[in-house]
């Protein structure tokens, strides 16, 4: 399976989504540096960008709660919103690189993500991939193509000239601009998600008529119990009857039978 590594860009540099694992639904999202017991402080972010109603992650992808663990600090903005969901796609599709495993991908991203999908811009782009040219000479030291993922907004604003003294643009270091979460689902090749499913009770099962039910089911539970309590009590009146004939019939006395 074609395994992708995700970096977050930063401006302090790139931060390695190194593992992410579903938890309890009940207990907050939480980000760890390198597997330690530290929550940084974008946990509340993480946590708010990843439970409905306020987020996603749940929306498109079906679970409330998560750790992941990342190489270094991220700052507490908006714009490691678009490398999240780009990991938790390929999380549910079983193919996040993890920590140390090998990768025939990797992708730099940054950007905003909205509730409707839509990648904003964001602040320090240049210099964003200034501080990831170190990486980038790495990953094509390794033979492992790197994607450049950022709004459209952004890339609008970047100096051609600059990018290609930067060897950003290549067939090693690709650049897709996005609008949205479809042009990063069709770049890394992944369905997009299917909507939540409907609930089961029909409108007319609210919680105003259910218990309009409720007395039409009592009803037939009693008039149940008085059935079997009248077969019974037949049953037993019949035996009563049997025993007195018996007796007359013993006794000879059959005019009274």
């Amino acid at each position: 399976m074609n395994s992708v590594r995700v970096y977050i860009a930063t401006t302090e540099g790139p931060a390695e989504i190194q593992r992410i694992t579903e938890e309890d639904p009940g207990i907050k999202s939480v980000v760890c540096l390198d597997s330690k017991a530290m929550a940084l402080p974008i946990s509340a972010g993480y946590d708010a960008f990843v439970r409905e109603p306020t987020g996603v992650i749940e929306k498109c992808f079906g679970h409330s709660a998560f750790r992941m663990d990342v190489s270094r600090h991220i700052s507490e903005g908006m714009s490691w919103q678009l490398g999240v969901f780009a990991a938790h796609a390929l999380f549910l599709a079983g193919r996040l690189a993890g920590k140390r495993e090998a990768a025939a991908q990797a992708i730099w991203l940054t950007g905003e993500v909205n509730r409707d999908l839509e990648v904003g811009a964001v602040d320090h782009v240049a210099e964003k991939l200034r501080r990831s040219g170190r990486l980038f000479s790495k990953l094509e030291t390794d033979g492992i193509p790197v994607m450049v993922f950022l709004p459209r907004e952004d890339f609008a604003e970047l100096d051609e000239s600059w990018l290609r003294e930067h060897g950003i643009g290549t067939q090693s270091r690709r650049i897709v601009p996005v609008d949205g979460a479809g042009d990063l689902f069709c770049a890394l090749g992944l369905d997009e998600p299917t909507p939540p499913r409907e609930s089961k009770i029909r409108p007319e099962e609210t919680e105003t008529t259910l218990p309009l039910r409720l007395p039409a089911a009592r009803t037939a539970l009693v008039m149940g119990g008085l059935a079997v309590l009248a077969v019974l009590l037949g049953v037993t009146a019949w035996r009563s009857g049997v025993a007195d004939w018996l007796a007359l019939a013993e006794g000879g006395d059959f005019g009274k039978l």
